[in-house]
């Protein structure tokens, strides 16, 4: 693939001093290395739980990496759950073909992931193969409490979370660090700092070699209890969850059941509510951060205009929204909605796209960057394309998608059709939603029984029925017909 380069240091990025470096040095050793690779770095940016709306508090971010780069307007997951959308960031495949379903045992979590033999065959597997130093610094799969290191790997800090403070008597936290586990105190390091200083590290060391980079830096924020670094903790003080339509809806009428169960939030739960909000902002301050010190060692280093960064979240989060209190897991924009922010050479800077792009996208889009063949069990497409100057058109690119659900938690099982006009959702059971998406964008008013969903109903569930078990190409060529 040939990409124009910008021209280099348009916008100067600020460091931020994070602490100590805890690196080691690299022990790899790749047959490419003393040979000038000509293929660009790639960084990819994944938060955790980090909806649409609240991206318009992070300023800094969007004038870092949307403004130098497209801003996609209509970036969805195809499971609005941890576990599943991260095997997906891993494979490009929906939910269905790689079966981690859940984030728990019997239907999801990492052993599961381990015991498919999925580690095999990765993004990091597919770029190692191909000449790519490959790191991985953060949150990795839920219930990922082991000294293994996954396969495709080169650098390897994985987040294993708290000890049980029950049997321990301890609040501190545990990194794998390449097989080797280092623990650290919550009240002296900040997890999103401790893993962005890890990230500049990994940048730096990478500069002294010839051969690429794949970075995949993993963070926590702004997934509750959304802890605060210190210098953050007093901002956001009078700030509320948005009051939407949506926002503890008055009537739902038009709900299915499991909705209308749900009583009025009271004025103790929209504290909580607004105080969830007020600490996910706080924690996103660091995420900033982050990308600042990232972006600044990338420049330091030379490497900024040769390096493609991706930032994007796992999922979405509901706060209040239809009588819920904060969680994800539903059909929903709130919860399937992602940021999608791209940067790198010859990418147009301060551009948006409307296209539909799904998380199965993000593994071959990064393998197509790097110049390295996929699997055909791929559902995703890769949208190389859309980083160019003159795209193709929407209309010539994917019309609809699934999202899928499975376990009775937050909200019964579901499939769903997504297009850019309309939402359909099909639970176990028999409930229906439809939401013409053009006159009601925050889904709270479903259409009602009459010719129109009629006609409508038919149409999506045919399209659903020929998306909801596809794999490979054939997921590929069904997305792109019109409902």
């Amino acid at each position: 693939m040939k990409v124009r380069r910008p021209g280099p240091g348009a916008h100067g990025i600020i460091a931020l001093l994070v602490g100590a470096s805890l690196l080691a040095a690299g022990s790899w050793d790749h047959a490419s290395a003393g040979v000038d690779d000509p293929r660009p770095n790639i960084v990819f940016v994944l938060t955790d739980d980090l909806d649409v709306p609240q991206i318009r508090h992070a300023p800094r971010l969007r004038q870092m990496v949307g403004d130098n780069g497209v801003t996609f307007d209509n970036s969805f997951v195809t499971n609005s759950l941890c576990c599943p959308s991260r095997a997906t960031s891993l494979r490009g495949q929906y939910a269905h073909n790689h079966r981690i379903l859940q984030n728990r045992a019997p239907l999801g979590g990492w052993p599961k992931f381990l015991r498919l033999g999925r580690e095999r065959s990765t993004i990091a597997t597919w770029l190692q193969d191909g000449g790519y130093q490959t790191f991985f610094i953060g949150k990795y799969l839920n219930n990922y409490e082991h000294t293994h290191v996954p396969a495709g790997w080169d650098e390897w800090y994985g987040w294993m979370g708290f000890y049980d403070t029950s049997r321990n008597g301890s609040d501190q936290y545990r990194i794998n660090h390449n097989g080797q586990v280092l623990s650290f105190d919550p009240e002296q390091t900040h997890d999103t700092d401790l893993l962005a200083a890890q990230a500049g590290d990994y940048v730096r060391q990478a500069a002294a070699r010839a051969s690429p980079f794949f970075l995949y830096l993993s963070l926590n924020a702004p997934h509750q209890p959304a802890p605060a670094a210190i210098r953050h903790q007093h901002r956001f003080g009078d700030s509320r969850q948005p009051r939407t339509p949506a926002f503890n809806e008055a009537d739902v009428s038009d709900k299915p059941r499991w909705i209308r169960r749900k009583p009025l939030l009271d004025a103790g739960q929209v504290a909580t509510v607004d105080a969830v909000y007020r600490r996910r902002l706080r924690s996103m301050l660091s995420v900033e951060d982050a990308v600042a010190s990232l972006l600044s060692a990338l420049e330091d280093t030379g490497q900024l205009d040769e390096t493609y960064v991706f930032f994007t979240s796992d999922n979405g989060h509901h706060n209040g929204h239809r009588r819920q209190m904060p969680q994800k897991m539903t059909a929903y924009d709130e919860d399937i909605r992602v940021p999608l922010l791209v940067r790198g050479p010859g990418v147009p800077a301060g551009v948006h796209r409307r296209h539909l792009v799904v998380n199965n996208d993000w593994a071959p889009t990064i393998a197509d960057l790097a110049d390295v063949d996929t699997p055909g069990f791929v559902d995703g497409r890769s949208f190389e394309r859309l980083l160019r100057p003159a795209p193709p058109a929407s209309r010539r690119w994917r019309r609809a998608f699934v999202v899928e659900k499975w376990g009775d938690d937050i909200a019964p099982p579901y499939r769903a059709l997504r297009t850019r006009t309309h939402l359909f959702v099909r639970y176990l059971g028999g409930a229906r939603e439809l939401y013409d998406l053009r006159d009601d964008p925050y889904q709270v008013r479903a259409l009602p029984p009459g010719p129109t969903k009629t006609r409508l109903s038919r149409r999506f569930t045919q399209r659903l029925d020929a998306i909801k078990a596809c794999a490979g190409r054939q997921c590929r060529t069904e997305e792109r017909v019109a409902p």
